[in-house]
């Protein structure tokens, strides 16, 4: 028995010397990943503090980081006031009509809505925006109103046109709640492309 444990020689508290070495660099190394865990986690937070998420000179209201909404469609041959699709769907309806489960806005967020931005293939002229609740009669705040301005064009098209809506109340939403967005125009717009920014 005592060839076995030659190999072993006892350390302080009964353990072998080898054990006790082991166990010491061990602790070493768990300490240096500690180290190294807090200093990556001072290094996050001095980057996210950096971050504009919108409280300065970015507009926001309250901070946070913005949430933007895309949309698109086609009003090649449309002077028709319209409900707005989102999601992945292109099929606008006339606002005369009942919309459908693609015309339904679903903000992902809570917060407000100040500005819609869409460049459109023609030039619309000066056209409005007007939220409303999903029954499709019930105003929600005021409407944004926008007047288009020439931008160079890209592919078929040698100029679109860039409008900046803004809701001079902006409207407020919650997370998940549903509303119809529709575009008045009185002129054909052409393809229509936009984002609805909500910032929290």
């Amino acid at each position: 028995m005592a060839d076995v444990c030659k190999p072993f020689r006892s350390g302080r508290g009964g353990l072998p010397e080898e054990v006790r070495q082991l166990q010491a660099e061990t602790i070493a190394n768990l300490n240096r990943l500690v180290r190294c865990l807090n200093d990556t986690a001072a290094d996050l937070q001095e980057q996210i503090s950096g971050i504009d998420t919108g409280g300065g000179g970015g507009g926001g209201s309250g901070g946070g980081t913005l949430v933007a909404i895309p949309f698109g469609f086609d009003l090649s041959s449309s002077t028709t006031d319209c409900w707005v699709p989102f999601g992945p769907h292109l099929i606008e309806t006339a606002s005369t009509n009942a919309p459908r489960a693609y015309h339904v806005f679903i903000s992902p967020i809570a917060g407000t809505i100040a500005t819609i931005r869409a460049t459109s293939e023609s030039d619309p002229g000066t056209t409005q925006l007007q939220w409303y609740d999903p029954d499709g009669s019930t105003t929600v705040g005021v409407a944004g109103t926008g007047t288009p301005g020439a931008v160079p064009g890209t592919g078929g098209a040698s100029t679109l046109y860039q409008t900046e809506y803004t809701f001079g109340t902006p409207v407020s939403v919650t997370a998940g709640q549903r509303l119809l967005l529709e575009y008045g125009l009185s002129t054909t717009a052409g393809e229509v492309a936009g984002v609805i920014e909500v910032t929290p």
